[in-house]
This record gives C-alpha cells, sequence and structure tokens, in this order.
C-alpha cells in the first residue's frame, strides 16, 4: 500500500499536474488517472500530497466510513 502511494507520488510530479480547482489535482497517464490531494495528518497544519487513483480514493472512504460505523456499533452496545 505505501509503496504504491510513493510510487504513485513520484509518477504524479515527474508527469506534471493539472489544477481541478478544490485542491485536487489530476495527473494525466497513459495507463490511469490519478488524483492527486492536500491531506493533513492528525498532529500537524502542514498538509502533504498524497497522490491515488479514484478507485482507491473512494476504497479508502468507504474503508473509514465503514470503521467509523464499527466503532459507534461498539460503543453503543456496550
Amino acid at each position: 500500500m505505501y509503496k504504491s502511494l510513493v510510487i504513485a507520488a513520484v509518477v504524479a510530479i515527474t508527469a506534471g499536474c493539472s489544477s481541478v480547482g478544490d485542491g485536487t489535482q489530476v495527473a494525466s497517464l497513459s495507463d490511469s488517472d490519478l488524483v492527486c490531494k492536500k491531506v493533513k495528518k492528525t498532529g500537524t497544519n502542514i498538509p502533504t500530497r498524497m497522490c491515488a487513483s479514484k478507485e482507491e480514493w473512494d476504497r479508502q472512504a468507504e474503508e473509514a466510513q465503514a470503521e467509523m460505523q464499527r466503532m459507534q456499533t461498539k460503543t453503543m452496545g456496550q
């Protein structure tokens, strides 16, 4: 996972990005399109740029939502 994000970031940097408007950037590649986002990690106000395919961003969002639902269900069940 980490390795693929690093590779995606390097490819995006070397390929050049075009701005979409809300800080999200799309890097045009022959095989796939990467979406780059500025992400703030917990404990810092300095955003880092992360690039992944749209499918990967969607999968991460679904996993985060499922985890939140799991935590809420666990808390309510106690």
